[in-house]
């Protein structure tokens, strides 16, 4: 447990110093949706669907936060959120061409570097994880606990944050 906790502080101390512009951005991006009554779509790859679900039904929760449906129509107010691993389903892909050709900002969160990331050129905001295997070593030299979850829902309880100081601000 301690070599967990060790690694997973180590791994969440980084990503905050790394990526503390580009969370700041995304959640300029994000908060664009809240000031003007677009909604923030969020577009989980397998278990990051829960930080949608975290973000709709917590404690603090944003109440213009909609999970992403196939076939949706998108309104130009609206800000989307992809939160993906190492490699994106296709759908994911087609999305952010959707997106990118219907001129609706959207960010990335995933665990590739910007420049290997398929999503990167389309996007407005990018955050790498920078997760490419698992925490902590095996008997047998393999790698286990992947945290992309906890490291997606660690960055969109950092952009909340920084959202709702926009918005107080905003309405001051």
């Amino acid at each position: 447990m301690k070599m967990l906790t060790t690694q997973l502080s180590g791994l969440l101390t980084r990503l905050a110093e790394r990526e503390q512009f580009a969370i700041e951005e995304t959640a300029r991006l994000l908060a664009q949706a809240l000031a003007s009554e677009g909604r923030i779509i969020f577009y989980g790859v397998e278990e990051l669907a829960a930080v949608t679900m975290r973000a709709q039904l917590g404690d603090e929760a944003l109440p213009s936060v909609i999970p992403y449906e196939t076939g949706m129509n998108f309104h130009h107010t609206d800000r989307v959120l992809i939160m993906g691993k190492r490699e994106h389903p296709e759908e994911a892909l087609q999305l952010a061409k959707q997106l990118h050709d219907a001129f609706i900002p959207f960010a990335v969160i995933a665990s590739a570097k910007e420049e290997d990331d398929a999503l990167a050129p389309f996007a407005y905001t990018y955050v790498s994880t920078a997760i490419t295997r698992g925490l902590l070593p095996t008997e047998t030299g393999d790698r286990t606990v992947y945290v992309d979850l906890i490291a997606t829902l660690f960055i969109f309880e950092a952009m909340k944050q920084m959202m709702d100081e926009m918005i107080l601000d905003f309405e001051d």
